[in-house]
């Protein structure tokens, strides 16, 4: 990566710190207008939404996409989507993107599958708290992942009681 480029990314990472959101966008901008194929760049895109209520959901999906794009294999991006899907009400595309990054990084795929397992039942009770159907499938996906993330299946547990 050339100096200026990590200048810039260096700056903006220093800019979202200090809650300097649009101009930390700003630098992430520029560095995709001379190096498209950053996904640094693109990641820390994405990660500015907290900060930048003009960016749409479907822009930020976007940022999150070109940078799992341009590094398949990094587990943090696809949580990182996964928890900004889980917000947005993207079930499907937050599941997957959390049992990419479980089957990527071994090493932490308890942490990843049981993290998925609470967020998305807080999620799902956070929409639909008041909905027994919606939660009772919920509840049982939440179970599910939390099993999984101690190698446990629900035979498994029924054979712990």
């Amino acid at each position: 990566m050339e100096p200026k480029v990590n200048k810039e990314l260096e700056e903006g990472q220093v800019l979202m710190n200090e809650g300097e959101f649009n101009k930390a966008l700003n630098k992430f901008k520029k560095v995709l207008a001379t190096d498209e194929k950053n996904a640094l760049a693109w990641f820390l895109k994405a990660e500015c939404y907290v900060g930048v209520p003009k960016m749409t959901e479907d822009e930020v999906l976007e940022a999150y996409n070109k940078a799992i794009e341009l590094e398949k294999e990094n587990p943090f991006f696809l949580i990182s989507r996964g928890a900004f899907c889980l917000d947005s009400g993207k079930w499907t595309i937050a599941e997957e993107s959390y049992k990419k990054a479980a089957e990527l990084d071994k090493e932490m795929e308890g942490r990843y599958l049981c993290e998925f397992g609470v967020e998305y039942y807080n999620a799902m009770a956070s929409k639909y708290g008041d909905n027994p159907a919606y939660m009772k499938e919920a509840k049982k996906k939440a179970v599910t992942y939390l099993l999984k993330s101690i190698s446990m299946s629900v035979d498994d547990l029924k054979g712990l009681f």
